[in-house]
């Protein structure tokens, strides 16, 4: 499975992977309060779901940190 397929929209805090789980964030993008994972794929391990929301996290955090810098520089 790869860990880096995302697809992140700002807009609604969410991520979604190309597995079709998806992830979306309580509170701000960049600083998040609570997850809320969904979809996970029916063959995925313990260890793989939590890869996911890691993974996830840190694809929301990062797009969100990116979009920061660009507002910045405007």
């Amino acid at each position: 499975m790869d860990f880096d397929a995302w697809n992140v929209d700002l807009a609604s805090a969410s991520a979604y992977h190309n597995s079709g789980f998806r992830l979306a964030v309580e509170g701000s993008p960049s600083q998040p309060e609570g997850v809320i994972p969904s979809h996970f794929p029916e063959d995925s391990s313990a260890v793989e779901q939590v890869r996911l929301i890691r993974a996830g996290l840190k694809a929301i955090m990062d797009a969100a940190q990116k979009a920061q810098r660009k507002e910045l520089e405007c």
